[in-house]
């Protein structure tokens, strides 16, 4: 390469740089904000608080006339016939016996002095009863008097009560038993002289048919 061709690179080099630098001075500066010129606050848009329009107070309701529920009327029961008295049953009639033939006609006395042998037996009966059951009643009651007796005496020796007390009733209770065993023993003579007794008095009562039998069949001989 000769000398003239790298002077020649040499000025267009220098030539280039030049007006490099000429173009970054003719630029325009671009203004940078300063920090005391702040960008004004945009302000807020007003908010319009949208009004609700108030509804409008309720009218007062036109009274309504409710329609009264027609009145029912309770369904009347018909009235219940009474029963009919029914009239009062006789009393029932025995049906009539056909009257018994002649000569069975005498031996009627017979059935009659059985008929009364069981009246007299009975009669007998409830009076040896009255005599056993007032016995019984004596029983009875001396059986309470000593119970409550000896409730007396338990009750004074807890209390610790005088001894005389307690001695008086303890006495009066010994009597008491020897009362009541004395009333047993009566009821227990009674009752075996009541079966002995009724065997005499069915003997008595037999005697009186006997005799009874004895006269009617002597009119059919």
């Amino acid at each position: 390469m000769s000398r003239y061709t790298a002077l020649f690179l040499v000025l267009a080099l220098s030539i280039c740089a030049a007006a490099s630098r000429a173009g970054e001075v003719s630029a325009p500066a671009v203004a940078e904000p300063s920090q005391d010129s702040a960008p004004a606050a945009v302000a807020p848009a007003p908010t319009a608080s949208a009004a609700v329009p108030e509804a409008p107070a309720a009218s007062p309701a036109a009274p309504t006339t409710a329609l009264a529920a027609p009145e029912v009327k309770p369904v009347e029961k018909p009235a219940q016939a009474k029963p009919k008295e029914e009239p009062a049953k006789a009393p029932e009639e025995k049906p009539v016996e056909k009257p018994l033939q002649a000569s069975a006609a005498k031996l009627q006395p017979v059935a009659d002095s059985y008929q009364k042998a069981h009246d007299d037996f009975m009669a007998w009966l409830r009076s040896a009863s009255e005599k056993l059951a007032a016995v019984e009643q004596k029983i009875a009651d001396l059986k309470s008097k000593i119970t409550e007796n000896e409730a007396k005496i338990t009750k004074l020796k807890v209390d610790s009560a005088p001894a005389p007390q307690a001695r008086g009733l303890e006495a009066q209770t010994k009597g008491l038993w020897d009362q009541l065993k004395a009333e047993q023993d009566r009821r227990d003579r009674m009752s075996r002289a009541l079966g002995r007794a009724a065997e005499q008095k069915v003997r008595e009562l037999n005697e009186s048919a006997s005799g009874a039998v004895e006269t009617a069949s002597a009119q059919l001989r």
